[in-house]
């Protein structure tokens, strides 16, 4: 798989729905993280997304990490906030579960994909 490619198609508009909730099973923070803010851009609710944004959020080790102790999982946490109302339930049991360190890092990431989502 050409990774540059996935994140190029997802950049640009080049994959259906359904394809980019699959990216989201790339095992590449990378790809996975254009993927969700692809989901959140278009709009995209979905329950096999929000299942699959629930596994991510537990991807919190340093291996997932991007900047500033920002992770993969904290990225798929705000994106369950940012979708409303299919992902606030899976958003509030995670929540309700992270350390105060996770708590901050996740405000963190939702200013982060807002930005994305609003200026990207």
């Amino acid at each position: 798989m050409d990774i540059s490619k996935v994140i190029s198609d997802i950049k640009n508009n080049q994959l259906s729905n359904d394809e980019i909730i699959n990216c989201l099973d790339v095992p590449n923070k990378f790809v996975i993280s254009n993927a969700i803010i692809a989901i959140l851009k278009q709009g995209i609710e979905d329950s096999k997304a929000i299942e699959k944004l629930t596994r991510i959020a537990s991807y919190r080790s340093k291996e997932h990490e991007f900047i500033d102790s920002i992770t993969i999982g904290h990225l798929a946490t705000a994106a369950l906030l940012m979708i409303r109302d299919l992902g606030r339930e899976s958003y509030d049991k995670l929540y309700s579960t992270y350390s105060d360190f996770d708590k901050e890092k996740m405000e963190y990431a939702i200013e982060i994909l807002t930005d994305l989502v609003h200026t990207g």
